[in-house]
Order: structure tokens, then C-alpha cells, then sequence
């Protein structure tokens, strides 16, 4: 499962944007990984995506803890969600023993993670917009999943 990068992910702030454009790409690389059954390198690309992720999500929590966003607890509990998940494909990578099971859970932590930016930190992005931390623009809505 690839996805593409939409505008419509955008949140306006460019560290955020920045680093979600790199979890992008990561993500991409994992799928080719599986698709190949390059698990070595599946194992290598997944323990580089929860280093980003982790890095992002604390960046993320900095940035809206101290802009004082109402929702950051329930925020961070998709973070958590999120890492998670990654720990369990990371796993199956490393043990390389059910490629289906492998598909089956990066196609969940995909949904999940543009779940979290689409419905998670687009749902900041209207804070982030009345703070005047980022300006106000429209959103379109967009497939990204191919």
C-alpha cells in the first residue's frame, strides 16, 4: 500500500508539514520493502519510521502544549496508537515469519497514520489558524491512498 502526499494534508505549520512529507516517504519505502520481501530492509526502514514518528510526535506535542490545545491528551493517544502499531510490524519484519500478516498490519498502521493526520492533526489545524500560528486556507478532499 503506497500513499501519496496530498496538499490536503497540509496543517499550515511548515516543521509539522515537513516532517510529515518525510514520514511519507518512509512509509512508501516500508511498502516497497514488503512488496519485495525485502525484510532486512523492512526491519531497517520500520526502526527508521518509529524514530521519526517518535521525534514528530514529540516535536508536535511540544509545539501544541505550549500553544495550550485543548485536545492535545486525546492527540497524543493517537501518537501512542500510532507507535504501536509500528512496534508490531517492526516485529513481524524482523522475524520475517507471515508475510500476509505483515501486509494485513502496515495496511492498518497506513489507515491509522492518515486517520491521525487527516482527522487528528487537520482537527488542530483550525487551533493552530485562530492562534495565528498558520494561515487560513481551504482544504480539498483527496484519495491519497493508491
Amino acid at each position: 500500500m503506497r500513499v501519496d502526499f496530498s496538499d490536503a494534508f497540509l496543517t499550515g505549520h511548515p516543521d509539522i508539514d515537513g516532517e510529515h512529507i518525510e514520514i511519507f516517504e518512509i512509509i512508501n519505502a516500508v511498502a516497497d520493502a514488503i512488496d519485495e520481501r525485502e525484510f532486512s530492509n523492512c526491519h531497517k526502514l520500520t526502526s527508521s519510521f518509529l524514530e521519526l514518528c517518535r521525534d514528530h510526535f514529540q516535536h508536535e506535542e511540544e509545539i501544541l502544549a505550549k500553544l495550550k490545545f485543548p485536545r492535545l491528551e486525546e492527540h497524543a493517544s493517537f501518537h501512542t496508537a500510532l507507535l504501536e502499531k509500528g512496534e508490531t510490524i517492526f516485529e513481524l519484519c524482523e522475524c520475517q515469519s507471515d508475510p500476509s500478516l505483515l501486509e494485513d498490519r502496515f495496511t492498518e498502521l497506513v489507515t491509522f497514520f492518515i486517520e491521525e493526520v487527516v482527522r487528528g492533526d487537520l482537527d488542530f489545524v483550525s487551533f493552530l489558524q485562530d492562534k495565528g500560528v498558520v494561515p487560513i486556507r481551504s482544504h480539498s478532499s483527496v484519495s491519497p491512498v493508491t
